[in-house]
């Protein structure tokens, strides 16, 4: 990847070699600094609109293979990323089996294991506890009763709304 981008790098340059030189400034904006600043940058004189077509048509090739590139080392690096995170939860899956499968093989073979033994017990009490709407719920009434109670204010309310209808 690295190495297609040094290369592509250097065509790109190549064409603008092509395209600008570095002239002499003129002597009064010359510079007495460094030989770098008593230059500066221009179209190139030789280049004529028929070379300038080709180094465009070049620019523009070179430009679709970068892009093609970077796309196929894109996918390629997806696939890869994918790989890598199927192959983690794959090895996570499998610890984890096999850590119930030891869980398991202590709960039937009936080891002493007190963290074990806790979060039964714990369980057990949870279940046997009563809920908080049946210590709500008075104890005369019964579930039929409650059902039925409720029955009655349904048809009360039904016999309301056919009234309203045919007025």
């Amino acid at each position: 990847m690295l190495k297609n981008t040094k290369t592509n790098q250097q065509q790109l340059l190549a064409i603008l070699d092509k395209l600008f030189v570095w002239v002499e400034t003129p002597s009064k904006f010359a510079s007495t600094d460094s030989s770098l600043e008593n230059k500066m940058v221009t179209i190139n004189p030789t280049l004529t609109s028929k070379s300038l077509q080709s180094l465009v048509e070049q620019t523009r090739k070179l430009i679709i293979k970068i892009y093609l590139q970077c796309e196929g080392e894109y996918q390629d690096g997806l696939k890869l990323f994918e790989a890598i995170v199927g192959e983690r939860m794959l090895k996570n899956s499998i610890a984890q089996k096999e850590a119930l499968e030891a869980q398991l093989e202590k709960v039937i073979v009936g080891q002493d294991d007190p963290e074990l033994e806790k979060i039964v017990q714990q369980n057990v009490n949870k279940a046997l506890e009563p809920g908080p709407l049946v210590a709500q719920m008075p104890a005369q009434m019964s579930r039929p009763a409650a059902a039925a109670a409720g029955g009655a204010r349904k048809k009360k309310h039904r016999s309301r709304s056919r009234k309203k209808k045919r007025r």
